[in-house]
């Protein structure tokens, strides 16, 4: 009978020791874990503040400034399409004899005139072609910037320890 007690003291002994194991364990990881949780914290807290900086940036610098720059691109363009064009005129005069003499030097000047005139008018097309695919894309590239902002809020908010949330007092009153 003493050596049946004794194993079931041996047994209770063994569990005991196993138990403080593992909450010394548990004890010894649980540091390591919430430091590693305070740094991923850290981390969603850092793409958060990112995501909004990379948006503000966007709205109140990156857009603004290239809307500007193709303004002024459009103004230089028709300004020097208005230029060619009267340059052009200009030699509407000139008789039809020179204008058809190709080894005439007015007759050169025209044509190189006329071509870039041609080439001014394609710029012109391309640089508006380019503000409208921009005022057409800022729509699409702000929701990705505030989706991208949203993603980084989800991810801190499910690292982050949820409050309580108080409950509501319930009487007859407010009974539903």
């Amino acid at each position: 009978m003493w050596t049946l007690l004794s194993d079931h003291f041996r047994s209770l002994f063994g569990l005991l020791l196993l138990a403080s194991g593992v909450l010394v364990l548990t004890w010894a990881a649980s540091p390591a874990t919430a430091a590693e949780h305070e740094l991923d914290v850290r981390e969603a807290q850092r793409r958060v503040v990112a995501a909004r900086l990379q948006l503000r940036h966007y709205i109140r610098t990156e857009f603004p400034l290239r809307y500007k720059q193709l303004n002024a691109e459009i103004k230089l363009a028709e300004a020097e399409i208005d230029l060619l064009e009267r340059r052009v005129d200009s030699f509407r005069y000139v008789s039809h004899r020179d204008r058809n003499d190709y080894s005439s030097p007015t007759t050169v000047n025209i044509k190189q005139m006329e071509n870039a005139l041609y080439a001014a008018q394609l710029d012109l097309e391309l640089v508006k072609a380019e503000r409208t695919e921009l005022i057409m894309n800022d729509r699409a590239r702000r929701r990705l910037l505030r989706m991208e902002l949203q993603a980084a809020q989800q991810q801190l908010d499910l690292l982050r320890p949820k409050a309580a949330e108080p409950k509501a007092i319930r009487n007859y009153r407010n009974a539903a």
